[in-house]
């Protein structure tokens, strides 16, 4: 009956330490590297008149580890 318990758990010793290994570098491959997070991706100004200068402040965070550089920003 020892035998059998400690037969299910080395089974489950491998499965559970490849199980972490995978999400451990997953997690930090995904952090390491710059990453972009806006809270509001677009903002409505409504109606302008033709000519008029609009402007909004956008939040822009990093939530990654590396330095995000921002090259270009086009309006859409």
């Amino acid at each position: 009956m020892f035998w059998r318990g400690s037969k299910n758990i080395l089974w489950r010793c491998p499965v559970f330490i490849i199980g972490l290994f995978i999400w451990t570098v997953s997690t930090f491959a995904a952090v390491s590297t710059p990453s972009i997070q806006l809270p509001v991706v677009d903002f409505n100004f409504g109606e302008a008149e033709e000519g008029s200068i609009l402007s909004h402040d956008y939040l822009v965070r990093n939530i990654g580890l590396e330095v995000l550089e921002i090259a270009e920003v086009r309006p859409g």
